[in-house]
């Protein structure tokens, strides 16, 4: 085996550890099996899809926040970007040749 393959072997070995250790974080923050046999589902969609949810509401919840949060930060990100290039599309430009201003 080359030096090449075993050096992407093993840090694929290390990233499937890591992996793990995530998957297994998130797989016990829910019980999958209940205790007492569950109740039989409602027949209305939005009751269905609530009791589908039990258990899993407050981390719903996060994950929408954190969600709208991050794409809050991207536009203002991309207007702060906007404003900037508007600011530099309306500087001055050097009437020499020179692109430095010391000449």
């Amino acid at each position: 085996m080359s030096r090449d393959l075993k050096v992407t072997a093993e840090f694929a070995l290390g990233q499937r550890g890591t992996f793990r250790l995530v998957f297994r974080r998130f797989e016990t923050l829910v019980h999958p099996y209940p205790d007492a046999l569950p109740p039989p589902p409602p027949r209305r969609f939005f009751r269905f899809m609530w009791e589908c949810t039990r258990g899993m509401r407050r981390l719903l919840l996060l994950v929408t926040l954190l969600s709208a949060a991050i794409g809050s930060f991207e536009a203002l990100l991309f207007s702060m970007m906007a404003h900037l290039i508007d600011a530099l599309a309306q500087t001055p430009r050097l009437s020499s040749g020179c692109a430095m201003a010391a000449c």
